[in-house]
């Protein structure tokens, strides 16, 4: 009788500390938005997008003026001519889709570029503050650090 009044003792003492753990809860991106300086990072990623993007539209205006050019003079041209035009203009077209993918890629980077010390303050943020919690909390001997 006393074994079975003990192992319920100490399990209700494990019921109480395990009772006592308090968890906190974070949405990052909500935390992320909040922080000022997403703000100017959103400006100047929408800045070098737009610089792409005209950039692009440019290249598209040329190829678009070349295939018109093109189509206006392919009557008075000889196969030769226009074979060596239609290559011209595919060339064009290809140097166009590989920009297009190169400009996708470099958006991207710079995106990380810009949000990643960011990304890598609000983390130590977090860090930080589940730290001193610990220390305020002596029931907490350890708490995982946020990655």
């Amino acid at each position: 009788m006393k074994k079975l009044l003990l192992g319920a003792a100490l399990a209700l003492g494990v019921l109480t500390t395990t009772a006592q753990n308090k968890i906190g809860y974070i949405n990052f991106n909500e935390f992320l938005g909040s922080m000022p300086e997403v703000e100017k990072a959103q400006k100047v990623i929408q800045a070098y997008q737009q610089e792409q993007a005209q950039t692009y539209q440019e290249l598209t205006i040329e190829l678009n003026a070349l295939d018109s050019a093109f189509n206006v003079d392919s009557v008075k041209l000889n196969e030769t001519r226009k074979e060596i035009k239609r290559r011209e203009i595919n060339d064009k077209y290809i140097s166009l889709q590989r920009f297009e993918q190169e400009a996708k890629e470099k958006i991207q980077a710079k995106q990380e570029e810009v949000v990643a010390p960011i990304r890598d303050k609000a983390i130590k943020i977090i860090n930080d503050v589940a730290k001193v919690k610990a220390w305020f909390m002596p029931y907490f001997t350890s708490i995982p650090p946020f990655t």
